[in-house]
């Protein structure tokens, strides 16, 4: 089912955004709703399957569906269910829901328009670097594309209506995920963290929790979508996103000025590992990425590039390890494989 995307890296991938050593990618969403059905949590299979059909039939008449390949998830095994996960494709409640509900992925999965999620519709766009303005730009111009062939809940006061109050008004949400691993050794990413939620944003980690994000990736987001305007939504993104990018460059200035011994150490160790491991714990092959992508950041390593890091981060986890290998793995054949993976990649 996603065989055309497993040996495809998704293009946000590719390292070449803006600020592309401290940011991986921006992702935006907007969460529409057609006026005339209920909210997804109270459709029958029914209407569910009636919403399905409606919005494929729009992406097909505004000639979007030609665009790439529409996946159901009644017909995805978990894997693969996982996988478009992983790629960042699909959020986590559209995997819990049963019912119709699927996903369309544009064919260099920078985009993605997910069906009978939270909300019946979410629409996905995906950049590599920090591009809070790109990421919008797109999302307005596919959600007019779909304006004009679908009916969306709207009110005059509220704006958009969804289930859930942090998604009414624009519908809109700006993350970031930005790698911050000095902020994290210097222990000030609580501090950093208080600072962002009096701006009335969210920082926690892309993967764990926000004291222990694994890969020192962190993933900054706006807290809600009513009363701020796409256009101050966007600026206060990148607003609050620079503002932590210049906490860690100046840390690591520090790190390099005062302990630039114990920097390539950690790096050379890492270095070690990836082309040495026979078994990689996924916590431990993101420390190893998160260490490389300093030395390279910092100038302390060369021969590597951005893209080559940012599809290791995705490729390293055990969806796509399983989908590789063409069946389930216990955590000692996902190690297995994933060492595996460093050492071909990396070495």
């Amino acid at each position: 089912m996603v065989e055309t995307f497993i040996d495809k890296p998704a293009r946000w991938l590719d390292g070449a955004g803006s600020e592309a050593d401290l940011v991986l990618f921006t992702k935006g969403t907007l969460a529409r709703n057609l006026a005339d059905f209920p909210f997804p949590s109270r459709c029958t299979a029914e209407d569910a399957r009636a919403v399905e059909e409606r919005i494929l039939g729009a992406l097909d008449q505004t000639g979007l569906l030609a665009e790439g390949q529409y996946f159901s998830l009644l017909e995805a095994g978990p894997q693969e269910a996982r996988f478009f996960h992983e790629r960042h494709l699909v959020t986590a409640e559209l995997l819990r829901r049963g019912g119709p509900r699927g996903v369309f992925v544009k064919n260099d999965q920078s985009l993605s328009i997910m069906i009978n999620e939270a909300n019946h519709t979410r629409i996905c766009v995906t950049a590599s670097g920090l591009e809070p303005e790109a990421v919008w730009s797109r999302l307005s111009s596919v959600d007019d594309t779909l304006t004009g062939a679908l009916d969306f809940a709207f009110d005059e006061r509220l704006g958009y209506l969804t289930p859930l109050l942090g998604q009414v008004g624009t519908g809109l949400n700006l993350l970031a995920a930005l790698h911050l691993p000095a902020l994290a050794i210097a222990s000030k990413i609580l501090g950093a963290e208080q600072r962002v939620r009096e701006q009335r944003h969210v920082l926690q980690g892309l993967m764990g929790s926000i004291s222990a994000a694994q890969g020192d990736v962190y993933a900054l987001s706006n807290q809600s979508t009513l009363g701020r305007s796409e256009e101050e939504i966007v600026y206060h993104l990148r607003h609050i996103a620079q503002e932590l990018m210049d906490q860690e460059r100046t840390e690591r200035e520090v790190m390099t000025n005062d302990g630039h011994l114990s920097l390539e150490d950690r790096i050379n160790r890492a270095l070690g590992s990836a082309r040495g491991a026979r078994l990689l714990e996924m916590d431990e092959g993101l420390d190893i990425l998160s260490s490389l992508r300093l030395g390279l950041s910092t100038k302390h390593l060369e021969g590597f590039r951005y893209k080559l890091l940012n599809e290791l981060f995705v490729e390293s986890q055990p969806a796509h390890l399983e989908l590789r290998r063409g069946a389930e793995c216990d955590e000692v054949t996902l190690s297995v494989e994933r060492a595996n993976l460093f050492r071909t990649r990396l070495s």
